[in-house]
């Protein structure tokens, strides 16, 4: 019975030989999905709102995750600590950085 499905093509990731790799139907696993959303339909959207609810409830809010200083991730020994030491006595924490680039004669 196997064997006639594989030799009419029907059962691809049954094929016996050296592939190894086998074919996924991906429209077989968005069919599945849809109908488990059609058919529990009241049940997704019951888990949406709560996910939804629960999120909003207990994750922390987005302002106190994002900070302007992520320093205290990096070590003290980082490029960029060192880059941030050296230029402070310079003051630069209220300036816009601007991308210079050097003006390249003409090889000519």
């Amino acid at each position: 019975m196997i064997d006639a499905r594989i030799r009419a093509g029907r059962c691809t990731w049954l094929s016996p030989g050296p592939r190894i790799v086998r074919h996924v139907h991906i429209d077989l696993i968005f069919r599945t999905i849809g109908s488990f959303c059609v058919r529990f339909r009241w049940l997704v959207l019951a888990v949406w709102v709560a996910g939804a609810i629960a999120a909003a409830t207990l994750l922390p809010a987005l302002s106190s995750v994002t900070q302007s200083n992520n320093t205290k991730f990096l070590p003290p020994s980082a490029p960029s600590e060192h880059a941030a030491t050296l230029a402070a006595p310079f003051g630069t924490a209220n300036l816009v950085p601007v991308p210079v680039s050097p003006r390249v004669p003409d090889p000519r």
